[in-house]
């Protein structure tokens, strides 16, 4: 593999552009968290207002307008096509790591796309953010490139969720988190980093063996069938809102957690005479004491209260004594999984 100081003045450029696009994208990704913050804190305060019709219609329609002048700024600011492009000239120049890191990047801008996308459309109308989710399902056990399942779903949130918590420069609530784990020790969390993105996102080992192995036993103690037959298309407004919520409950655990073990269920239920696809995470801690606004679970409850049409959401247990925390979410089974088509067979006679 050439090193950089091998390259040839093209590949240099190609380098250059890969590092612009980089760069663009951090950019774009912080001013979407802020949108999202600000739409979050807004959706929020309406809903403790007692205002008369036309009032809550006129906070709406404000709403929705943010939301569309975000949607113009990113379709002008965003091009995830030419991110894609740099990361194949790279990898057809034999720069693997950077090509890697492309493809992620190319992945996140995407996401940061449907995200936008899906928001617009719960603000605008209920059914229409349910159909979208509808419309991303495979056909179950589907072995299509095309589809990708929960379970890969479940492990990119963990290794987004992971290199941002190794990452000394993201997230100042996580601070005394890394202190209490790495005693102040930078140079370790640092060696951790260098470790997780060299054997996970360039060796592609999985990232919940590695978490497990390294940072704190993650038990999958629960995964029914449903949950591992569920199909959905790759790069699409559903895997974008699981990834998103995924993300969110990692990241919850690396605030909370004592890291001596997490455990995850993902099971099927039927409540109020409905078929639930349910997953229980629960962490143990050792001071329930909130370092963060709990925006994050509040949106993803009011996702599922859209999305299942007023039924359930999510909710909290904390069992104090035994110092245990669990988030379960409950989804609609027909929003995620796509029966496979059956033929009938005629028998030869």
């Amino acid at each position: 593999m050439n090193t950089i100081s091998q390259l040839e003045p093209s590949q240099n450029n190609w380098k250059n552009q890969a590092i612009e696009c980089g760069n663009a994208l951090r950019y774009l990704r912080k001013e979407n968290e802020e949108y999202i913050a600000k739409l979050e804190k807004q959706e929020k305060a309406n809903q403790k207002l007692t205002r008369s019709n036309e009032q809550t219609q006129a906070e709406k329609r404000k709403i929705e307008g943010l939301v569309k002048d975000y949607s113009h700024t990113l379709a002008n600011e965003i091009h995830p096509q030419n991110i894609l492009n740099v990361a194949d000239t790279l990898k057809q120049q034999g720069l693997k790591k950077e090509a890697l890191l492309l493809y992620k990047a190319y992945r996140g801008e995407i996401f940061i796309w449907h995200q936008n996308e899906l928001l617009l459309t719960k603000y605008r109308n209920a059914s229409q953010f349910r159909q979208k989710v509808l419309e991303n399902r495979a056909e179950a056990n589907s072995d299509s490139p095309e589809d990708t399942t929960v379970s890969q779903i479940l492990n990119d949130a963990l290794e987004k969720a992971t290199l941002n918590f190794l990452d000394k420069t993201k997230y100042k609530v996580l601070r005394e988190v890394r202190r209490r784990m790495f005693s102040d020790n930078l140079d370790s969390l640092s060696e951790y980093y260098d470790q997780f993105v060299n054997q996970v996102s360039l060796d592609k080992q999985e990232p919940l063996k590695w978490v497990s192995k390294n940072l704190m036993p993650i038990e999958l103690s629960d995964w029914s069938e449903k949950w591992a037959q569920i199909r959905l298309q790759k790069y699409k407004c559903t895997e974008a809102l699981l990834h998103k919520h995924f993300y969110e409950l990692f990241i919850n655990i690396y605030k909370y957690s004592d890291f001596k073990g997490v455990e995850l269920r993902f099971f099927e239920d039927t409540l109020d005479e409905r078929a639930y696809l349910c997953s229980e995470w629960t962490n143990r801690y050792e001071e329930n004491k909130s370092i963060s606004t709990g925006n994050g679970l509040e949106g993803i409850k009011e996702d599922l209260k859209s999305l299942n049409e007023g039924g359930l959401s999510l909710d909290e247990q904390d069992d104090t004594e035994q110092k245990k925390f669990s988030v379960n979410l409950h989804i609609q089974e027909e929003l995620l999984y796509l029966p496979p088509v059956l033929f009938d067979v005629e028998l030869p006679i």
